[in-house]
């Protein structure tokens, strides 16, 4: 079995809760194989001594590590974008060459 399929799975999930030992975790689709569930069992016990449970994603499932990520790069984009036009600097070729801001690159996110 190939640990790259387990971590796509596994990106498409979302923590829910912990409790009494227990990570429950919502899956994403296709959700986890037995065997590859008992691997993430192995290595949670091995880490911090919790059993993992699964359950399907809802209509109110929480986002997953690949949404929390992209929204953080969106945010942050528009955040350096906000910024960049309020500059002096900007606003002044803003108005001498009649332009706008179209695009952000953020050097941190690679983009």
């Amino acid at each position: 079995m190939g640990k790259a399929p387990l971590a796509s799975k596994m990106q498409v999930s979302s923590p829910n809760s912990i409790k009494d030992g227990v990570l429950l975790v919502s899956e994403g689709f296709p959700p986890f194989k037995p065997a590859e569930l008992d691997l993430i069992n192995q290595a949670a016990s091995n880490v911090g001594g919790v059993r993992v449970k699964t359950v399907q994603a809802g209509a109110d499932k929480k986002k997953t590590l690949a949404e929390v990520k992209q929204q953080k790069k969106k945010d942050r984009i528009n955040q350096i974008k906000g910024e960049a036009v309020e500059h002096p600097l900007v606003k002044s070729a803003m108005d001498l060459f009649g332009g706008e801001v179209v695009e952000v690159l953020d050097e941190k996110a690679g983009t």
